[in-house]
């Protein structure tokens, strides 16, 4: 046996030459780019860490209910702003196409209009009318019956 490896081994050289492959697993090629052609000192790729995707911001807490309010602020509230602003209101008519929510305190009243609003379906307060026992016109005198509304349902 060691004389066949002998021959062998000194017939390699003449097997090179006639292309014939060596007994055993060809020599592995490397990759292109793999480590065999790259400098000793080059480190391997490491990829940057994964950043989590930020939260969601929470929403804003709802304000408290204003505890002043003019009349044209009124204006555009839908039915349920109203009421949280308001209190349930003393009386209510319809009057197509328009639905009257009435309040009333010791020297005035206030009736607000509410029509529907034909893009979202909703009721949204329109139109206002004040009127004060006293006889009293003007934006503070208004107001402060608004004011007195508002005082009541707390």
């Amino acid at each position: 046996m060691g004389l066949l490896a002998l021959m062998a081994a000194g017939c390699a050289p003449l097997l090179d030459r006639l292309g014939v492959p060596p007994e055993g697993p060809p020599p592995a090629e490397p990759a292109p780019g793999g480590p065999s052609t790259a400098p000793a000192d080059l480190k391997p790729f490491t990829p940057p860490p994964v950043k989590p995707a930020p939260a969601k911001p929470t929403p804003p807490p709802k304000p408290a209910p204003k505890s002043s309010l003019s009349l044209p602020e009124l204006v555009g509230l839908s039915e349920a702003d109203v009421a949280r602003l308001l209190g349930t209101a003393d009386s209510l008519r319809e009057e197509p196409p328009a639905t009257i929510w009435g309040y009333r305190t010791g020297t005035c009243t206030l009736d607000l209009f509410f029509y529907m609003d034909v893009e979202s379906r909703n009721f949204r307060a329109l139109a206002y009318d004040v009127s004060t026992t006293d006889g009293v016109k003007g934006d503070p005198a208004l107001n402060a019956c608004l004011k007195q509304i508002m005082d009541r349902r707390r």
